[in-house]
């Protein structure tokens, strides 16, 4: 190896053992003291709000999800970087005033340490580059990606759990680190001393319920680690406050070797009471937990104050790694395969108020057409409720252009509507009225467990525009209320339209550039195909459907 190459790798290897993913390994929430302090006014006032909110209230958020690319002279991608941000929603940040500023300094932290970072990754990939044998393997690319998930959101706190991946070109794996972010809803960082009773007093119970996050085995570590990681502050530690508990995460290499993989240790609020200080409890209500295709999950699945293991994966049984034949779901060590043909899936776990619980997985499958697969899990057995094909978690991209009209990578983001209420959630639609595209519309969970729309519309959001060819009549429809308004109004040709709103069925709203909207009835049943009566090629120019 040469020595420019040794030198990058040293260095890689170097920030990897400092920063896995975190200023800290374990790093919380930014203090006041590193963010913005709030005034005594804005401190008191989130309190006041708080009373008046119902305790079943859920705070909700959007990802802002932003990725990047570098690449050599011939083309090849060298290094890539894609990260995430949380976004409290409009009704939530006006609610939770001084949290959403306490959100926003926290997402300044997130994007400047992914930048530092990926900037290291890229120098490194770039001298490793110059070394590579074209005649070898493909160049192994370098990489930071990182995704944050609510782990718990109510009324008393808003817990994030961060994962991130590195790696570095030539270093024989990569890294995944966690961060935690624990605030109570005035905006206040929610320390370990908030919690617990004395932290110091953890070391022994953490070592007793220490598992593998892969399979939930039971780990044991050496005298002497666990209290290193329990130093002074306790800054080095990486934790979460659960619904049920407080879980303390551990790196591959943290307190085990790398082979043990990432760890986990639950302690949880009804089976060591006499830790907490009572500050926070057990939560109640409804709630979405996000899940892994790797590593099972700790879930309660019938109240009786012990967790089942869950896992929802994947089979492959064709030669072609990728294509997936069945999804499997693994209850305490007990499969059950439902055959389906996917290459991808995202799968979340649903818990009801009045007891039920259910898996919301989707799928992706060629040219990433999602289908949403309901199941119900009863007596520890999961079933098929139904599904809902084209249907997927909602998302929209968000292109943003410099000066000279060109893409601006670093402010260019997709939206993404995780899934956190099952009360209020968001999903997207594939259609073709009038072009190929997504719609998306709000839903609740259905009696039966299948989502119900809240909604007869769905927003479009697409990056494309209609071009009239002809004097249109079409009837108005008030922007406001989103009501037709029985009033027809002509719109000349040449009139460019951007698309608005649709049923999905035979109706389409688009919106002109004065501001005014009108409603278009499509026909997809005749041959051709038209829009109010007129066939849709004469109607308009622009129109994209996937082929």
């Amino acid at each position: 190896m040469k020595n420019r190459l040794a030198a990058a790798i040293i260095a890689g290897m170097t920030a990897m053992s400092v920063w896995a993913c975190g200023a800290a390994q374990g790093a919380q929430a930014p203090s006041e003291t590193e963010s913005e302090a709030p005034s005594e006014t804005e401190s008191e006032a989130p309190a006041e709000t708080e009373a008046e909110t119902p305790a079943d209230y859920i705070p909700t958020f959007t990802l802002e999800a932003y990725s990047k690319m570098e690449s050599a002279e011939s083309g090849e991608t060298i290094a890539t970087c894609s990260y995430e941000t949380v976004k409290l929603t409009e009704e939530t940040a006006m609610l939770y005033t001084t949290l959403n500023k306490t959100l926003e300094g926290a997402n300044d932290e997130i994007t400047a340490r992914y930048q530092k970072y990926y900037d290291e990754i890229k120098e490194a990939a770039a001298a490793a580059y110059q070394d590579h044998d074209d005649g070898e393997d493909q160049f192994p690319k370098g990489e930071i990606s990182g995704s944050i998930q609510a782990v718990r959101a109510d009324a008393k706190a808003l817990s994030l759990l961060e994962s991130c991946y590195t790696y570095y070109p030539g270093a024989a794996h990569g890294m995944t680190g966690y961060t935690g972010y624990n605030y109570d809803l005035s905006g206040a960082p929610i320390e370990l001393t908030d919690v617990f009773k004395d932290p110091k007093a953890l070391v022994p119970v953490v070592a007793e319920n220490l598992t593998s996050m892969a399979d939930g085995s039971a780990i044991e570590v050496e005298d002497g680690l666990l209290e290193s990681a329990f130093g002074e502050n306790y800054d080095d530690l990486t934790w979460v406050v659960e619904r049920d508990g407080v879980s303390f995460i551990f790196a591959a290499s943290d307190i085990a070797p790398y082979a043990a993989g990432p760890l986990e240790a639950r302690i949880s609020f009804d089976k060591y009471p006499e830790l907490f200080t009572g500050k926070y409890g057990p939560a109640e209500g409804s709630y979405v937990k996000k899940l892994s295709e790797y590593t099972q999950t700790l879930i309660d699945l019938d109240g009786d104050g012990t967790s089942e293991k869950v896992l929802v994966t994947s089979v492959s049984e064709d030669e072609d790694a990728y294509r997936q034949s069945a999804i499997r779901i693994v209850i305490d060590g007990q499969s059950f395969d439902t055959e389906e043909e996917f290459y991808s899936q995202e799968p979340y776990f649903i818990h009801m108020a009045d007891g039920r619980n259910y898996i919301y997985t989707v799928t992706g499958s060629d040219n990433d057409y999602p289908t949403l697969i309901v199941f119900e899990i009863k007596d520890k057995t999961p079933a098929k409720v139904g599904e809902m094909g084209g249907t997927g978690f909602a998302a929209e991209y968000n292109a943003v252009l410099n000066e000279k009209g060109e893409l601006d990578e670093d402010k260019t983001f997709s939206t993404i509507y995780p899934m956190i209420d099952p009360a209020n959630f968001k999903l997207r639609t594939r259609m073709d009225l009038m072009s190929s595209y997504s719609g998306q519309r709000d839903y609740t969970m259905g009696s039966d467990g299948m989502p119900a729309a809240l909604t007869e519309y769905y927003t479009i959001h697409v990056d494309f525009k209609l071009t009239t060819l002809q004097p249109l009549t079409a009837e108005k429809v008030d922007t406001e209320t989103g009501e037709a308004t029985g009033e027809q109004g002509e719109i000349p040709a040449g009139t460019q339209c951007t698309f608005w709103r649709t049923n999905g069925v035979d109706t389409v709203d688009l919106m002109l550039e004065d501001g005014s909207a009108y409603r278009f009835k499509v026909d997809p049943q005749s041959s051709p195909i038209t829009v109010n009566g007129i066939n849709y090629d004469e109607a308009f120019e622009g129109m994209q459907f996937a082929g």
